[in-house]
C-alpha cells in the first residue's frame, strides 16, 4: 500500500514579539541666561519621539529623543515664558531568533510627570514614559499539499491572507523660513510650538511607494510690544519616495509618520524686526507593504482503507478587510474652574493611547484625548487648566465578520473654543483616525501524514448503502468521515451540490 503525499512551505506573516519597558525621566535644569526668574509653573510636558527602530541578530534597539518643555511665569513682567531641553533615551529588547522581513512597529505612553522649582532659576523633572513596540515577522511553516493512494480523502481549506512584503522607513528634513504676515505684530518669543503630519495620498509602484502629505504648524508668540500673545499657523506640502523591494501597484501600504525632532526659533527679517519663524524639522516615514494571496491548507484528512496519524500545526494569519481614514469632528461642553476667566489664550490637544475591539457586529474605537488650556485670570495673570475628552467613533463590520483587528493612530487636526455660558466653554476638536482593518483568522493544517498499514479500517455496516438521518447544515464531510466514504460519492447518490446538508431528512451513504 503507498501513499504519495506532497509538501510546500506556507509564509505567513504574525506577531513574533510584543513589549515594553519603562523609561524614567530625571532632570535638575539650570535656567538659561536669557530665561527670566521663575514666577509659577503653568505645565511641564515630555513629548518623547521615537527616531531609530533596528533589529541585529535576536536584539531590537529603540533609540530616540524626549523633549521636556516647561511653561512658566516670569517673575517680572508676568508673562508666559517656555524653556525646553532634550533628553535623549535608549531600549534593547530580546527577540526569540532573528525575525526575517521584520516589520517594527513603536509607541510612547507618558506614565507622569512632576516639576518643581527649588529656586527661582533651578528646576527639577521627575517622570516616566512607557517605551511599547510589536514585531510582526515572516514564519515558514511546512504544509501537506496533496496526498494519493490508500483511498485518503482531504479536506480543504482556502485561506485569504494579507502578508508583509516588508517595511522600510525615512526620515528627512525641512528647513524653512516661516512668515508671520504684516497683519500679526512682531514677536519677543515662543511660548508653545507643534507639528501635525497628515497623509494626503500614497502611490506603490514598482519597488517605490510615493507619499505626499502636509506639515501643519501651529505656534503661539509672546509679542515684542504687549503682554498679548498671538497664534499663527502654517501648513507645508512634501512629497517623498520610499525605496521598498517588493512592492507593486497591487500592494496596500500602511503608512505612520512621526516628527522625530522640531526646533522653531524667532527670527529677524531684513528690516531687524522678529517677523520670521524659523522651521527646523526632522520627519519620519514608515511604510509596512502588504501583499494579498491565498493559501491552500488541509485541515483533516482520512483513508478509506486503513487508520492514518497526521500531524498538525496551528495557522494564524490575517487578511486586511480594508484601510480605514476617517475624519470626525468631537464637541462637548466643560466647566472653567472656579474663579473668573477672562480671556483664553491657547488650547491645544494631546492624544492618548487609542483602544479599538470588536464587539456585537461592531468595531469601536476609543480615545481620550488631553484638552490644554492656558488663560488669564481676573486679574490678567497666565493661568492653565486641562479637561479630559474621550473621542468615540464605532462603524458596522461586514456580515459574518465578529473579530477584527485594528492599530489605528488618531491624530488632532484641529481644535478650537466659544463660550457656551457663565463658567463654561464649548470645545471642538477636529481630528482623524487612520489604520488598517484585518480579520483574523487560525486554522489546524496538516503538515505530514503516515499510513498505519497494520490497522485496517473496520466498517460500520458492510451494506452497499446506508440510511443516514441528517440536520439541516450538517456537513458532508463529517457524515463521509464517520462511514468511511467519500463527499464525492454522497453528492452523487443524492444529487447534492453542496457542500452542507440542505434540508433535515433521509441521506443514503454509499460505500466506495
Amino acid at each position: 500500500m503507498e501513499l504519495k503525499v506532497s509538501h510546500d512551505t506556507v509564509s505567513i506573516n504574525e506577531v513574533i514579539f510584543e513589549g515594553s519597558a519603562e523609561q524614567p525621566v530625571d532632570l535638575d535644569i539650570n535656567l538659561p541666561d536669557y530665561c527670566p526668574d521663575i514666577s509659577r509653573i503653568l505645565k511641564c510636558r515630555l513629548m518623547p519621539a521615537v527616531s531609530v527602530r533596528q533589529i541585529t541578530g535576536d536584539r531590537l534597539q529603540v533609540e530616540g529623543k524626549t523633549q521636556v518643555s516647561i511653561l512658566y511665569v516670569d517673575d517680572t513682567n508676568r508673562r508666559v515664558q517656555c524653556m525646553e531641553q532634550s533628553l535623549p533615551f535608549s531600549q534593547s529588547f530580546a527577540l526569540q531568533g532573528a525575525p526575517e522581513d521584520a516589520a517594527v512597529f513603536s509607541s510612547t505612553v507618558i506614565d507622569y510627570v512632576n516639576c518643581r522649582a527649588s529656586s527661582p532659576r533651578r528646576l527639577g523633572v521627575h517622570g516616566s514614559f512607557t517605551v511599547g513596540v510589536k514585531v510582526r515577522g515572516r514564519t515558514d511553516c511546512q504544509v501537506v499539499t496533496q496526498a494519493e493512494g490508500a483511498g485518503m480523502q482531504l479536506l480543504r481549506h482556502a485561506a485569504p491572507v494579507s502578508s508583509v512584503i516588508g517595511m522600510a522607513e525615512r526620515q528627512f528634513s525641512m528647513n524653512e523660513m516661516l512668515e508671520l504676515g504684516q497683519s500679526k505684530p512682531a514677536a519677543a518669543t515662543l511660548v508653545r510650538s507643534s507639528t501635525t503630519i497628515l497623509i494626503s495620498d500614497y502611490k506603490a509602484i514598482a519597488n517605490k511607494v510615493i507619499v505626499k502629505g502636509d506639515i501643519q504648524i501651529a505656534t503661539l508668540y509672546q509679542c515684542e510690544d504687549s503682554d498679548d500673545m498671538e497664534k499663527m499657523e502654517h501648513s507645508l506640502p512634501f512629497s517623498q519616495i520610499i525605496d521598498l523591494d517588493g512592492v507593486t501597484d497591487e500592494s496596500f501600504c500602511d503608512i505612520r509618520c512621526d516628527t522625530v525632532s522640531s526646533d522653531i526659533q524667532v527670527r529677524a527679517d531684513g528690516a531687524g524686526e522678529n517677523r520670521l519663524l524659523s522651521a527646523d524639522l526632522r520627519l519620519c516615514i514608515q511604510v509596512t507593504a502588504y501583499q494579498s494571496s491565498e493559501i491552500s491548507l488541509i485541515s483533516d484528512a482520512f483513508s478509506t482503507e486503513v487508520e492514518i496519524e497526521a500531524d498538525c500545526n496551528e495557522i494564524r494569519a490575517e487578511q486586511m478587510l480594508k484601510r480605514m481614514r476617517i475624519d470626525g469632528t468631537y464637541k462637548n461642553t466643560f466647566e472653567l474652574p472656579s474663579g473668573d476667566i477672562t480671556a483664553i489664550c491657547d488650547l491645544w490637544c494631546d492624544a492618548g493611547v487609542v483602544s479599538c475591539v470588536a464587539a456585537d457586529g461592531k468595531l469601536l474605537v476609543k480615545a481620550p484625548v488631553n484638552v490644554s488650556v492656558l488663560a488669564l485670570d481676573g486679574d490678567g495673570c497666565p493661568t492653565y487648566f486641562e479637561r479630559v475628552a474621550e473621542i468615540e467613533y464605532e462603524e458596522e463590520l461586514p456580515e459574518g465578520i465578529t473579530l477584527a483587528l485594528c492599530e489605528p493612530t488618531l491624530c488632532i487636526t484641529g481644535c478650537s473654543f466659544s463660550f457656551a455660558q457663565s463658567q463654561s466653554m464649548e470645545v471642538k476638536i477636529e481630528y482623524r483616525l487612520e489604520g488598517c482593518v484585518f480579520v483574523p483568522f487560525q486554522e489546524n493544517a496538516i503538515c505530514d501524514l503516515r499510513l498505519c498499514e497494520d490497522q485496517p479500517i473496520v466498517r460500520v455496516s458492510g451494506a452497499a448503502l446506508v440510511i443516514y438521518y441528517a440536520d439541516t447544515g450538517e456537513r458532508l464531510w463529517d457524515i463521509a468521515r464517520k462511514y468511511c466514504t467519500s463527499v464525492n460519492a454522497i453528492k452523487e447518490e443524492n444529487e447534492l451540490s453542496e457542500d452542507v446538508v440542505p434540508a433535515r431528512g433521509m441521506m443514503m451513504i454509499p460505500s466506495i
